[in-house]
């Protein structure tokens, strides 16, 4: 994960701490030693915590008093090198609107960044 990544998590941490949500921890905190066999549904994966997980689908979820999302990543068949990632999210209130309108606006600058690096 790129440090610029953990840094950004970081102060999106103390940011939403004053306003009561909870800290999620980084994108990167994933123990990248163990294998995948051994995750069970419950297990946290970096910020999310393991919903469901099979051969081909993996949905993880976090869940917060402004919102709720999920995220699944599906591969069609082990030959396949294509996956699709979708997201849901559920608003509870007026902090979940002002949360998603300014997390899409980061979404987009680091989509633009991570692409530039490349």
């Amino acid at each position: 994960m790129p440090k610029w990544v953990n840094f950004l998590m970081a102060w999106r941490n103390k940011i939403v701490s004053v306003m009561g949500l909870k800290n999620i921890g980084h994108l990167g905190d994933i123990d990248s030693k163990k294998p995948l066999d051994e995750y069970r549904v419950g297990d946290r994966v970096g910020i999310f915590t393991l919903l469901f997980l099979s051969d081909n689908e993996i949905i993880l979820a976090d869940s917060d008093k402004h919102l709720d999302v999920k995220v699944s990543v599906f591969k069609e068949s082990s030959e396949s090198k294509l996956i699709s990632m979708s997201t849901v999210v559920h608003v509870h209130n007026f902090s979940g609107k002002l949360y998603t309108r300014y997390q899409s606006k980061c979404r987009i600058s680091v989509g633009i960044k991570m692409a530039l690096d490349k």
